[in-house]
């Protein structure tokens, strides 16, 4: 090529590099800023107006996107610049596509593809493609999750700073969320009007309304702009270990001040809010966060002063909680005994070693803080393995096994777990009754409910009772959901996209400040939902968040090909683990 070429042709690569910046940005404002503050008309239509957000910016960010890669894909041609495409991230790459091409395969042998009979609206219909009403999770949505994947892992530019205006929402989430839950603002109404449609095909008006009245007979338990509790859940399991991911890294007073009041926020909100998944996600990203922590002094000093953060929030939910001076509109969590008291008690624990640490002069010894952490994975791995012995045994036994008795945790009944326990077993006992088949590749994507008809019709009119006359379109566990709705092949592809995202995340975190809070984010994401389910709310979030991640991994790669020859390119570094 010669120069003069070659120079145009780098300028015009920095116009699309541009080009898909502004793109890659469009979409985050769009999906933490946009989506979670959008509301109007309550709890009853939030899920589908999300919907519409979310499928709106994937209707013009496939326009662009179709361009901006276009351009890549032919300057790649031209320059021979295949590095481009090849990453760190190519395993993780491979799996999301390996998904998205089951998802095809699954929605392509569903028997049920639309119910042109009962549209929600004209342009929704019912089935495998478009999903179900009130989730619309069908393989539409997934192609769309995967632009957004596709769009950022290859067009922006990775660095912590571009949390801010998600954390910044979130705070404003959340804090919405505390004056729902405690009323603490009896009404604040503010509506911002935007028109975004055309004859409001999709979007006519959104509204962004701070309505800070909670009414949880009438809404349904409607809180903040995210609807009921699990929804709230699903997004909170997302964006706050974001906060406590920068947390960790920061250096600066300033930057701890201000993340530590997030936290604060996020922390209280998550404990006040009752939920027993979005309790287990914590408990398990924090004790994710702790091993990590353990290979560096500073970020372990970090840590322990976020879990100080943690236990504070704890102690001052249990505390308002006695006083009865500002009542809580409603409590769900078996985890409220750990409030109060005994999370002070935890707090002057946490106090204790850290100042330990801080005042020892020893040098840091990384081997013997690489053995402690092994010491208490271990210890949860036989601590879970006994749990899963003494939860079998009790429940053959009718509860008959001393000490742990009749206790609910200890049976596995159809109320076991917030009636997890009817929930599994009804879709596992829908997963068995699939051909070998379907077993395979699965009934369809969001075909949940549909599959279940296979089952004797006592059996499901049990479970639908459980909820109050609603059917059900998932298992309230992500992975039982994809097993029936996406076959083995289809969960294997989405638990291995998940393990390698997180891995490659944590494996290159030191060298890149931010990275931790996208390995704490699809920690978080995937503990929360092993109780609970994909939302508009939260599974959007987790692709994005999976796909800046990546984005970071591109960076400083070693070129394959240039100008046909091999090169070798600078010498790869040599990544951190932990």
């Amino acid at each position: 090529m010669a120069k003069g070429n070659s120079k145009k042709a780098k300028k015009g690569l920095n116009i699309v590099d541009l080009a898909g910046i502004i793109l890659a940005w469009s979409v985050i404002i769009a999906l933490f800023c946009v989506m979670p503050l959008y509301h109007k008309n309550g709890y009853t239509l939030i899920s589908t107006l999300k919907y519409k957000v979310v499928m709106k910016t994937g209707f013009y960010a496939l326009i662009a996107a179709s361009a901006i890669f276009l351009f890549k894909i032919f300057d790649c041609i031209i320059d021979k610049k295949f590095y481009l495409y090849i990453k760190k991230a190519k395993e993780t790459d491979l799996f999301v596509l390996t998904f998205i091409f089951f998802g095809i395969i699954s929605n392509s042998c569903c028997d049920l593809q639309a119910d042109l009979t009962n549209p929600e609206v004209p342009w929704f219909k019912e089935g495998s493609f478009y999903g179900q009403k009130g989730w619309y999770l069908g393989l539409a949505s997934y192609l769309v999750f995967f632009l957004f994947y596709l769009i950022l892992s290859r067009c922006v530019t990775f660095s912590k700073y571009l949390f801010i205006p998600v954390i910044a929402v979130a705070v404003i989430t959340f804090w919405w969320g505390l004056n729902n839950v405690y009323t603490l603002v009896p009404r604040v109404t503010m509506a911002l009007p935007l028109a975004l449609g055309q004859k409001g095909m999709y979007l006519s008006n959104i509204h962004f309304s701070l309505d800070m009245k909670f009414d949880y007979t009438t809404c349904g338990g409607f809180i903040s702009s995210m609807g009921n509790i699990n929804w709230f859940c699903g997004y909170t399991s997302v964006v706050a270990p974001i906060i406590w991911g920068l947390y960790t890294d920061a250096k600066k007073s300033w930057e701890k001040v201000t993340l530590a009041v997030c936290a604060f926020v996020s922390f209280y909100m998550i404990i006040v809010n009752g939920s027993d998944s979005g309790l287990f996600a914590l408990v398990v990203t924090m004790i994710a966060l702790l091993c990590y922590a353990m290979g560096d002094k500073e970020k372990l000093l970090n840590d322990l002063e976020i879990m100080a953060v943690m236990f504070t929030a704890g102690a001052m939910v249990g505390f308002v909680d006695k006083t009865n001076k500002i009542p809580r509109m409603y409590r769900i969590s078996v985890l409220e005994k750990a409030y109060g008291l005994p999370s002070l008690v935890m707090l002057l624990m946490v106090i204790a070693v850290y100042v330990f640490i801080k005042m020892r002069k020893k040098e840091y010894n990384v081997k013997a803080a690489a053995k402690v952490r092994n010491g208490i994975l271990i210890g949860l791995g036989i601590l879970f393995i006994t749990y899963v012995i003494l939860l079998i045994v009790n429940t053959v036994n009718g509860g008959k096994v001393p000490i742990v008795g009749t206790r609910p945790e200890f049976v596995f009944s159809d109320s076991w777990g917030s009636s997890r326990g009817i929930t599994w077993k009804t879709g596992l006992k829908g997963f068995s009754l699939l051909s070998l088949w379907h077993k395979l590749i699965g009934s369809g994507p969001d075909m949940f409910y549909y599959s279940l008809l296979q089952i004797r019709n006592e059996e499901l009119q049990k479970m639908v009772s459980y909820f109050g006359g609603q059917r059900l379109t998932n298992a309230h566990s992500e992975w039982i959901t994809l097993l029936v709705n996406n076959g083995i092949l289809g969960l294997s592809a989405f638990i291995a996209m998940t393990v390698t995202g997180i891995k490659k995340c944590l494996t290159y975190a030191k060298d890149r400040p931010g990275l931790l809070c996208v390995a704490l984010s699809l920690i978080s994401y995937t503990a929360n939902n092993m109780f609970s389910f994909e939302t508009m709310m939260n599974t959007p979030l987790f692709f994005a968040m999976l796909g800046i991640g990546m984005a970071a991994l591109k960076e400083d790669e070693k070129p394959l090909f240039v100008t046909g020859q091999k090169e070798g390119g600078k010498k790869k570094r040599k990544a951190h683990k932990h």
